[in-house]
């Protein structure tokens, strides 16, 4: 029996269990789409408890954004929009699945229009009015392109008041002989995908995936170099550094200020940042009315995860309002379902471009071999959290470095150091720089301020790092690792299903003697934690021997191809 059957014969507790397991069973298999939109319409008829027949209708709506993503005509499309339209208080249920719906059907239309078939475009904004959603520019925009090459004079608008409460999809204002609804989908030109990109450092973590696109004819791919805003960052000496960086790697892009949403009209839009005030122009909900589909591929692994910064790390608007979200592991996608008001749907498990990267500098770059040893330093800036051991070991650090010159170390701080610790008053600009100028003395002293962390991986031997999120992403490197405690660093053991376990497969260190027996362990070539760091790298990385790039760009094709 199906849900509509159970729902008929008042079973409403069997209908509701059997919703719950098809919810799972939707990503995975085909559904009978028929079926789902009698049940949803009978939810609405059906005298009985209203409670359970609204769960049911919440759970028959999930089910069908699950269909959606994979294959679905518009003659159904158009079947649920007048189950949805037709009910009084279907709001309940449906108001988020309607924006979603009217998304689809939105790039439904646009494709229709390019592909010259005006009517049924007309048709797809005909069922948007019906939905009752707020009104976008971008829906009114393109009625009137419509309207002009369907030659309709009348002032009428399907989206005025009174249009949209008399609505009828059967009967629309256009003259039409037939109803030819072909798959919703972009089927007739290149996918219009375009990768937001802040600053040099997150290139890495795009770079497969712009190259499979790049590669593939069915995409339209381009970088947008983003000004970015930042109280820590200056943009006005960095933002011009990072044009360079992009340049001196023959890497195409447009910058911001000539990206123009109205003539490129993306279908997609790549970011990599989930902070609004970075990007102001490409605010998640300015994007979304003009009926863009957002994709979030994080840059950051995020650990030690607790109520003061959950929401802020999976509980944004992009978090809740992309249409996919990518991610590097189960677990992070587990997190999503944890912390996110809109569930984990939306997000899917993909491993990690940057792997990609990595794995391909790795055969490229090695250690300076006129060096025994090549150690990576990753200075972070966790003074408000008292988690930076800078201002402990960085003197002492260097001065042990220049005092052992057949060691190497190159010293990467954080692309935020320098602002965040002259913000907080931590050093003065004039220190930094000296710092800086010391490290550039030193033979054997490599200071990385460069945005591309994968030759300082490639180049060393071992890190030693404060807690940051390199100490994940290094473990992809099957090197040594010490990282730097504090009185103050969180206990890894206290947090449940986060990421900052990992340091259980690490070496530790909370003073400079432990950090010299380190060294010393390196140089003597021995690691005794490398094979269960090996063993325990796929539960960070899905499928970390595959180019996750080349998943990514099929995935975005045959979800977008079926739009």
């Amino acid at each position: 029996m199906n849900i509509a059957d159970l729902v008929e014969e008042g079973r409403l507790y069997d209908a509701l269990i059997l919703t719950a397991g098809l919810i799972d069973k939707s990503e995975r298999e085909e559904m009978d789409i028929g079926a789902l939109i009698d049940a949803y319409r009978l939810c609405h008829t059906k005298e009985a408890d209203p409670y359970l027949l609204d769960m049911i209708k919440v759970g028959v709506l999930k089910i069908l954004c699950n269909v959606m993503q994979k294959n679905m005509k518009v003659a159904d499309l158009m079947k649920l929009v007048e189950v949805i339209s037709a009910s009084d208080n279907h709001r309940t249920a449906a108001s988020t699945f309607e924006e979603y719906l009217s998304t689809l059907l939105y790039h439904a239309a646009d494709s229709m229009h390019r592909s010259g078939n005006a009517e049924i475009a007309y048709h797809c904004l005909s069922a948007i009015a019906s939905l009752q959603v707020p009104v976008r520019s971008a829906y009114i925009l393109l009625e009137n392109e419509l309207k002009g090459n369907l030659q309709i004079q009348t002032p009428f608008s399907a989206f005025t008041s009174g249009a949209r409460r008399t609505q009828n999809l059967e009967q629309p204002i256009i003259p039409t002989s037939a109803r030819p609804y072909d798959y919703l989908g972009m089927k007739e030109r290149r996918l219009r995908v375009d990768v937001l990109l802040e600053f040099s450092v997150v290139w890495c973590k795009v770079k497969s995936l712009y190259e499979a696109m790049a590669k593939d004819a069915s995409f339209d791919c381009r970088i947008v170099a983003i000004d970015m805003q930042e109280p820590a960052w200056d943009s006005t000496t960095e933002y011009p550094a990072f044009l360079q960086f992009l340049n001196a790697r023959d890497i195409p892009f447009v910058p911001e200020a000539s990206y123009d949403f109205a003539e490129r009209r993306p279908d997609v839009l790549i970011y990599t940042n989930p902070y609004d005030w970075h990007h102001p122009r490409f605010a998640i909900e300015r994007v979304r009315q003009q009926g863009i589909l957002v994709v979030y591929l994080p840059y950051s692994i995020p650990f030690f995860v607790d109520v003061n910064n959950q929401a802020s790390l999976y509980d944004r608007p992009i978090h809740r309002q992309a249409w996919r979200i990518y991610v590097r592991s189960q677990r992070e996608r587990r997190k999503y379902g944890m912390y996110c008001q809109a569930g984990n749907a939306h997000v899917e498990i993909t491993g990690a471009p940057v792997v990609d990267y990595l794995a391909e500098q790795r055969t490229l770059i090695k250690p300076n071999s006129d060096f025994k040893k090549t150690f990576l330093w990753g200075v972070d800036y966790g003074f408000q959290n008292r988690t930076a051991t800078f201002g402990e070991y960085g003197e002492d650090l260097l001065k042990y470095f220049i005092e052992h010159p057949q060691f190497a170390l190159i010293v990467r701080p954080h692309p935020l150091f320098y602002g965040m610790v002259t913000k907080l008053g931590v050093m003065s600009e004039a220190a930094v720089r000296a710092f800086y100028e010391q490290c550039k003395t030193a033979p054997n002293i490599f200071l990385d301020l460069d945005g591309e962390l994968t030759e300082a991986f490639c180049k060393s031997d071992a890190l030693i790092s404060d807690i940051s999120s390199i100490l994940v992403e290094y473990l992809t490197m099957g090197r040594p690792v010490l990282y730097l405690n504090t009185e103050n660093t969180p206990n890894y053991k206290e947090y449940h299903e986060d990421d900052s376990d990992v340091l259980a497969h690490y070496y530790s260190g909370d003073s400079f003697d432990h950090i010299v027996q380190f060294i010393e362990m390196v140089v003597a070539d021995k690691d005794p934690l490398r094979e269960e760091r090996e063993e325990i790298l796929e539960k960070y990385f899905y499928r970390h021997q595959e180019n996750a790039g080349e998943r990514i760009k099929d995935m975005l094709k045959d979800s977008l191809k079926n739009l």
